[in-house]
């Protein structure tokens, strides 16, 4: 799953939301129309549990992983999705 949440981010990378389209309005990371993904955003839209359901199972204890930090407080803080790629990488290597 690590891998194509990283996928997804690489291709695109948004703030303040879950999703964007081509026009950068924020949508449901699940619409087709999406092209860029907050790091919450990318694990719904691979998971495919809907954002109001919480996380996807065995995924409870993810957001410690990111230094404690809600996702969406982590990604919206990162100065780049490089920051996020790194933390990513660095768990796929622990796991």
């Amino acid at each position: 799953m690590l891998t194509k949440i990283r996928e997804l981010l690489v291709l695109g990378w948004c703030k303040g939301c879950l999703a964007q389209n081509k026009d950068g309005d924020h949508i449901d990371p699940a619409s087709d129309e999406a092209v860029s993904f907050s790091l919450l955003g990318a694990l719904y839209r691979v998971s495919g549990t809907p954002v109001i359901m919480g996380l996807p199972e065995g995924y409870g204890e993810f957001s410690a992983l990111f230094h404690g930090k809600q996702l969406s407080v982590f990604n919206d803080e990162a100065s780049s999705v490089e920051e996020i790629l790194t933390t990513l990488d660095q768990i796929g290597a622990a796991t």
